[in-house]
């Protein structure tokens, strides 16, 4: 069941608006640290506290590097691309 967020924010990779969200495990709302990943583009963003709420931002190098490594992502990761299927 697809979350509604209170402010949309945009994809950093792509640009998309995201305006909900999935949960995977854990709490309904995202928060700091969070992984999210782009129903349009599939690439991973970091939820991160700024002067206006949650944004979302790239990954740096090892925070990808240990988010690619977590089961949970993967599994979230093939269940988009099997939902996303013709």
């Amino acid at each position: 069941m697809l979350m509604p967020r209170l402010m949309p924010m945009l994809c950093p990779h792509c640009g998309a608006e995201v305006d909900c969200h999935e949960v995977v495990t854990g709490k309904a709302d995202p928060g700091p640290s969070d992984v999210s990943i782009c129903f349009y583009c599939r690439n991973l963003s970091m939820y991160v506290t700024g002067p206006l709420g949650l944004y979302l931002r790239k990954p740096t190098t090892a925070e990808y590097d240990d988010i690619v490594n977590d089961p949970n992502v993967t599994t979230a990761l093939h269940a988009l691309a099997v939902w996303s299927m013709p």
